[in-house]
């Protein structure tokens, strides 16, 4: 079902048409912070995936790090994963580092996003790759299978109240910021990502709305986590921390939605007409001027 004035549906795995002949290219990406006792288990299970047809889910997953002070790095490559690291705290950046080494190595037609907390119920993952392959832009991972202590009461109410904040000033209807998340390569560079920290989600969201991008909500479950903390909501302090930031990272899109708008309709209009000569450059301006954290 489509919503009335809005790029965003939700669908099933069974609502879905399975499209073997895709041939599209998906590469994991990690991001992670100081996640050694559990980033083994999800580079092997991500490793593992296969397709219903047999084919393997993955061409390669890369982790980036982002200043883990553990044996994080080592424990992904031991079980696989190529690892990229990034100067800088936040996930984005942790994120922006391994489609950095990505872009440098064997290039994907897809990203998908997974965070490095083992919460996931991986066999789920195919839904998303799927919906990317019948056509989305983007596939969002909607939490709602949820274990019990998997995600605090912060979480659900910030994720609810910037849910609500983006479907009020942008008129479409997003339920969940999930870290789980398909994209296609080509949306995601066109998207010009800024919010390298707590907005990453948001912001990605909210600029496929924007650019009118084909997006998806997948359900699918989320497990609590079995060793660390959460670095968005262990204590207080980090939540609140977590919130204004998001807060921040909305009204700014908001304010600059217009100028932003005019400048997407003037490169898609030069890309109809002239060569693609635009080169991948990271890292870029942050939104909002946000501090990395």
């Amino acid at each position: 079902m489509v919503y009335p004035g809005s790029t965003f549906s939700r669908c099933s795995a069974n609502e879905l048409t399975w499209v073997a002949s895709s041939g599209l290219r998906f590469v994991a990406i990690i991001p992670a912070l100081n996640e050694a006792a559990c980033i083994g288990r999800v580079v092997r299970q991500l490793s593992a995936l296969v397709r219903r047809d047999g084919r393997p889910a993955l061409a390669a997953v890369v982790v980036g790090d982002n200043g883990s002070t553990d044996d994080t790095c080592s424990e992904a490559r031991a079980a696989g994963a190529v690892v990229a690291h990034s100067a800088l705290r936040g996930y984005g950046h942790g994120c922006m580092a391994a489609i950095a080494a990505i872009a440098e190595t064997a290039p994907a037609d897809v990203y998908l996003f997974v965070d490095g907390d083992d919460t996931l119920n991986y066999a789920e993952i195919e839904s998303l790759l799927r919906a990317i392959e019948c056509g989305a832009d983007l596939a969002i991972g909607h939490r709602t299978r949820r274990a019990r202590h998997s995600m605090s009461l912060t979480q659900r109410v910030g994720n609810a109240v910037c849910c609500g904040l983006i479907r009020f000033l942008w008129r479409t209807d997003i339920h969940d910021l999930g870290p789980l998340r398909a994209i296609r390569a080509s949306t995601f560079h066109a998207l010009d990502m800024q919010a390298f920290t707590y907005g990453w989600t948001l912001e990605m969201q909210v600029k496929a709305v924007e650019q009118k991008r084909v997006s998806v909500e997948v359900p699918v479950s989320t497990l609590a986590r079995r060793t660390g903390a959460s670095k968005v909501s262990h204590t207080w302090v980090a939540a609140a921390r977590c919130g204004r930031v998001m807060l921040l990272t909305i009204f700014s899109l908001w304010r600059t939605r217009a100028a932003r708008t005019a400048a997407f309709t003037t490169r898609r209009a030069q890309a109809q007409s002239v060569p693609p000569t635009e080169i991948f450059r990271y890292p870029s301006p942050v939104l909002n001027k946000e501090k990395s954290v």
